[in-house]
């Protein structure tokens, strides 16, 4: 139900369409499988927002993701960037190797006291962005290892031209840019899965050359 989330589906299953379209030699056969699918997804995305429209919707109609503060006066319309403001001034104080595993709540807590924010306190609000969470929590080697993790990942996808896969990172790095998947047990479980996965199918490929050779 994350609006990220569906912005993801629908620049990575565009993509998807048009590096599979590549491989067709005939441009028109290319092209009416590309809008063929291209408005079947718009089609099922319509579908989709008639029952959970979340872009129609305020963050205070879904508070239980992000919860919105409200004034006497009006509703703050998201609070993103006040957990980031907070979660750098948090980083600052911890530059290069991060507050440490388990610490980082604790940490923000302490900072969204000191900044007033409320919200971050009664929620207890997490950075809600996976690349900062880790900034946070390992400093810099931790976000070069995780960088990188999704950089290889996404070269030997190419290199193979295992379009699938190419399209599921990319939708779990926009994801990252507004939820910390990587702090649940679902997030990890499923992040752990389509690596493994994209491990042994460049295996099994790299095995068919070798045999055909």
């Amino acid at each position: 139900s994350s609006r990220t989330a569906e912005f993801a589906v629908l620049i990575t299953f565009s993509l998807y369409v048009f590096l599979r379209a590549s491989e067709f030699s005939g441009k028109t056969t290319a092209i009416i499988k590309a809008a063929g699918t291209a408005l079947l997804m718009l089609v099922i995305f319509m579908a989709v927002s008639r029952v959970n429209n979340r872009f129609a919707e305020t963050p205070a109609q879904h508070h239980e993701s992000i919860p919105a503060p409200t004034t006497s006066n009006s509703v703050k319309h998201n609070v993103r960037f006040d957990i980031w403001n907070n979660s750098m001034q948090v980083y600052k104080e911890h530059f290069i190797f991060g507050t440490g595993t388990g610490d980082v709540k604790d940490e923000l807590i302490k900072q969204y006291e000191l900044s007033g924010f409320t919200e971050g306190i009664d929620f207890n609000l997490s950075p809600h962005n996976q690349y900062l969470q880790t900034l946070l929590t390992l400093g810099i080697p931790g976000i070069i290892v995780l960088l990188m993790i999704f950089i290889y990942a996404l070269y030997i996808s190419f290199r193979s031209k295992n379009y699938l896969l190419i399209s599921i990172l990319v939708a779990i790095g926009i994801n990252m840019l507004t939820e910390s998947m990587l702090e649940k047990q679902s997030g990890v479980l499923f992040i752990a899965f389509i690596l493994v996965l994209l491990a042994s199918q460049n295996q099994n490929i790299s095995g068919r050359k070798t045999t055909e050779s």
